[in-house]
């Protein structure tokens, strides 16, 4: 393949990443559902995808509707619970919380509570997933 070819390529395909969950309508009339760990995070996820789609023809997204549900497979009570234990682990694991000042048998110092509260917390976030669907149907003016 020759390289303008190549690239040119390479930038089509990752134009479209940035509204990749934006399905065109009827009308003018599009949606963009996008998965995410919470309303918030999906609602501004799909406000941007929006936008980004509404940008290429120079225009602006106006928002008709919009809506999020929870789909996770768990109790969406015990999904808020791992999320915020994620989120507290996180939080320790970067701190000098539990640190062990001693060394390892290499002689390389490590924070081994903190790790162990990193990788437990990245479990946690991993199980959980994204539990929230977000749909918005927007038109571009």
């Amino acid at each position: 393949m020759k390289p303008a070819l190549f690239l040119f390529t390479l930038f089509f395909l990752s134009a479209c990443g940035h509204h990749r969950d934006v399905r065109p309508g009827n009308k003018g009339i599009n949606t963009v559902s996008v998965l995410a760990e919470d309303e918030t995070s999906g609602m501004r996820d799909a406000l941007n995808q929006a936008n980004h789609f509404c940008d290429e023809s120079e225009k602006k997204a106006i928002v008709l509707e919009e809506s999020s549900k929870y789909t996770g497979d768990m109790d969406e009570s015990t999904y808020k619970n791992m999320k915020k234990a994620s989120k507290v682990g996180k939080t320790l694991s970067g701190t000098k919380l539990g640190t062990n000042s001693g060394t390892s048998p290499v002689g390389s110092k490590r924070n081994q509570t903190g790790s162990a509260t990193g990788v437990g917390s990245e479990v946690l976030d991993d199980l959980a997933g994204q539990g929230y669907t977000v749909t918005m149907r927007f038109r571009c003016e």
